[in-house]
């Protein structure tokens, strides 16, 4: 039974809606532990409406982080370090 079971979780996140599903319980755990303001989800193939869908039948839109999703994760660290070493540069100039 355990071979059956992990063949459809397999079969489960080849489809976008068997990722989305996933990605749903994950999120239902952070929100329930964390209560962030905001999280980044970095996924290819994920039904951002079915998501936010499934969570508000769980959360109130008051409690509901803001959800901000994004293809690559590594050029969006990089345009952080970007903004961060220009704030240093101008801060340290305007001494």
């Amino acid at each position: 039974m355990g071979v059956v079971r992990n063949h459809e979780d397999y079969k489960n996140r080849r489809s976008m809606k068997g990722r989305s599903k996933r990605l749903v319980l994950e999120l239902q755990n952070i929100i329930g532990m964390l209560n962030p303001e905001a999280i980044v989800i970095c996924a290819q193939s994920i039904d951002e409406h079915y998501v936010e869908e499934e969570l508000l039948k769980i959360f109130k839109m008051s409690d509901m982080p803001h959800l901000i999703y994004i293809d690559n994760y590594i050029d969006e660290v990089m345009l952080g370090m970007e903004s961060i070493s220009k704030d240093s540069l101008f801060d340290k100039i305007s001494r």
